[in-house]
């Protein structure tokens, strides 16, 4: 607002007029003079006085004239709410703080910007400090890793949370893909199949869903496949390789196991040959439900068995196709079961098995029966001890591929 004033001292008004008569008495800017039956009539004309837009620096007081009164007065200047300019005209609320225009927020619809601090903490749920209290009390970690997983708070710190799948997938794996690729696609495969079967049994809710590990032709010669864990909620895995040509697809385990599963857990593999250079081929334990399907090839293991069921680990195996020579073909200890009843068995090339061609011990189980088998084996047909047990369903002590008798101590059943 601006007022038209006079800035003067903090004292009265004085005129000193020293008139001679007669005389002509003539007023200048700011002063009028009327003439009434021989007097003179002095007045302030406000008229005459400049409009300003703010009050200079250093006044203190202003001159008000009162039309109710007729007369003129002083006023301080902070009864007129002077001594600054206008708030900006930029569409922002402002107010005044240290002597300077803020911006503030609008009652209605205006957008936090920065930290919103309250007196207290909330005395009910939802009160009015509840923004205070939630600012004061929530820090103390970073923010969740940015890689694309979904995080929860377990224990004070970020834990990762399952995928619940609603839909079948499929994860794709080839000798020239990345372990760095989201493994979803031909074009984006991951590079080796322990990956692959981290990303199912380690982040994924199957939520009775189906998913498939897809191999591409070629040989995997990887370290030891190892699974340790469960799996969570219903569901099938497969892990497939070439079923038309399961020779294309050749998994060797680098000086050591072939592929281990500790469960409890469950998977079908088919549509590769399975080799180990020191360790076992395929090995189901710790409660392990295992499905080897009739495409398979069992390669050369130069110590260990092909197949291996423990700690009740659980394998059907539907074909027997053993194209390598190796310690034992099959073996089952420990609670262990191996069934492979009506399955073929095909072997090529001779292979020899240096222990025996099945072997069940400590309370182990061998379910192998009604099998039709083409070609020969060298070695012991089977081992039996220590509560295991072999049924051939009185298929007779030369049933099983070999060409020397097997053996057995107390105990065992055959």
């Amino acid at each position: 607002m601006s007022v038209p004033f006079l800035s003067v001292k903090p004292r009265a008004i004085k005129l000193h007029v020293l008139p001679q008569f007669p005389a002509d008495v003539i007023g200048r800017a700011g002063i009028d003079v009327s003439k009434a039956n021989g007097k003179c009539y002095f007045d302030l004309d406000y008229t005459d006085f400049p409009t300003i837009g703010s009050v200079p620096s250093g006044t203190t007081y202003a001159l008000i004239f009162d039309p109710a009164t007729g007369k003129y007065s002083q006023m301080p200047i902070s009864l007129l709410g002077g001594g600054i300019a206008d708030a900006p005209s930029d569409s922002s609320a402002y107010g005044r703080k240290n002597a300077a225009w803020s911006k503030v927020l609008d009652l209605a619809g205006g957008t936090l910007t920065g930290p919103l601090m309250l007196a207290a903490d909330p005395a009910v749920a939802l009160g009015a400090a509840t923004k205070q209290y939630v600012d004061s009390h929530s820090g103390g970690i970073a923010d969740a890793p940015s890689d694309g997983a979904p995080y929860g708070r377990l224990n004070a710190a970020w834990a990762k949370l399952r995928t619940p799948l609603t839909a079948n997938r499929t994860y794709y794996v080839s000798t020239t893909g990345n372990d760095a690729n989201d493994g979803l696609t031909p074009g984006t495969p991951f590079l080796t199949i322990q990956k692959a079967l981290n990303v199912v049994y380690g982040t994924l809710d199957l939520g009775g869903q189906t998913v498939t590990i897809q191999l591409t032709d070629g040989a995997y010669t990887q370290a030891a496949i190892i699974i340790n864990g469960a799996q969570v909620g219903a569901g099938t895995i497969r892990l497939i390789g070439n079923t038309t040509t399961p020779a294309n697809v050749v998994v060797t385990g680098l000086n050591d196991n072939g592929m281990v599963f500790n469960g409890p857990g469950s998977i079908f593999i088919d549509g590769m040959e399975v080799r180990a250079q020191n360790g076992y081929g395929v090995k189901a334990g710790a409660n392990w439900v295992m499905t080897l399907g009739a495409n398979m090839r069992y390669g050369t293991n130069p110590t260990y068995s092909q197949i291996y069921a423990s700690n009740g680990g659980r394998i059907t195996c539907n074909a027997g196709n053993i194209v390598g020579s190796a310690g034992v073909f099959g073996r089952a200890d420990y609670g262990g079961y191996l069934l492979m009843a009506g399955a073929p068995i095909n072997l090529t090339g001779t292979p020899n098995f240096t222990n025996a061609f099945v072997v069940s011990d400590a309370f182990g189980f061998i379910d192998m029966y009604a099998n039709t088998i083409t070609g020969t084996a060298t070695g012991a047909r089977y081992t039996a001890s220590h509560g295991g047990a072999i049924n051939t369903n009185g298929g007779g002590i030369n049933y099983l591929p070999g060409n020397a008798a097997g053996s057995s101590t107390t105990g065992f059943y055959y």
